[in-house]
């Protein structure tokens, strides 16, 4: 950038497409740095929502330094803009995703757990009211990982299934098979390794050189661990290395 660059919106934008970079090459320091810039930018000319997308941005680089606190606050600082902003909207029901997304990392902590399903619900029930329905599977499936943390395999799986039954909906492949991989672990959590392998398999099939290399992979790793967890040893390996073929 050069230094007498003119200040305006558009180097707000810029900033953060830097900060985006340097994110993606784990130069986290730097890509702060580069947000607390937009930040300037957008309060001095009194974008809300680009200044909440600063808080956003800013609190997913925090969460990948480990420095939770920081990230849960400039979640929260997110939050409270985008509400002021419009009470119900699509940024606000992602950032309420992002804070449950860092509140989960310490699910055995109660208040943390409580934390995380409350932003879920909230991501949800916003999702559900601007009809957005992407944002509802990603809450459904969000809430079921959160149960099975807790070992409750019964209401993980309640949830599973509507975010699968909303992907099938919209003729969504790519969201039906991840659904199904996280019912599959829900199944299996719950002792049917029956149904989990069943439901894995049909996976692989839906998946195998179709695209999805990465739901492939998903899948076959998840497999390989049920048959590993349950001393099919062989019946792992064989799953591996057809995955690798």
């Amino acid at each position: 950038l050069q230094k007498k660059q003119p200040e305006n919106v558009d180097l707000g934008f810029i900033y953060l497409e830097y900060a985006t970079n340097q994110l993606r090459q784990k130069n986290y320091d730097k890509a702060i740095e580069y947000i607390e810039k937009a930040e300037k930018i957008f309060t001095k000319f009194d974008k809300l929502k680009y200044l909440a997308r600063c808080y956003n941005n800013k609190g997913l680089v925090y969460k990948n330094m480990h420095m939770y606190v920081l990230g849960i606050e400039n979640y929260i600082k997110a939050v409270k803009l985008y509400r002021t902003i419009n009470s119900q909207s699509r940024n606000l029901s992602i950032t309420y995703l992002n804070l449950g997304n860092i509140y989960i990392i310490r699910p055995q902590d109660t208040f943390y757990y409580k934390s995380a399903k409350d932003a879920y619900l909230k991501s949800l029930e916003i999702a559900e009211k601007v009809k957005d329905t992407t944002q509802m599977i990603s809450a459904y499936e969000r809430l079921g990982s959160l149960s099975l943390m807790s070992k409750d395999t019964k209401l993980a799986t309640t949830y599973f299934s509507e975010g699968f039954d909303l992907a099938k909906k919209i003729q969504s492949t790519h969201y039906q098979n991840f659904l199904k991989t996280r019912l599959a672990k829900a199944h299996y959590d719950n002792g049917d390794v029956k149904k989990a392998e069943t439901i894995l398999t049909e996976v692989l099939e839906n998946t195998r050189n179709k695209g999805d290399i990465g739901m492939f992979i998903d899948a076959v790793s998840i497999l390989a661990a049920i048959y590993y967890d349950i001393k099919e040893y062989k019946k792992s390996v064989q799953t591996l290395n057809d995955g690798i073929e």
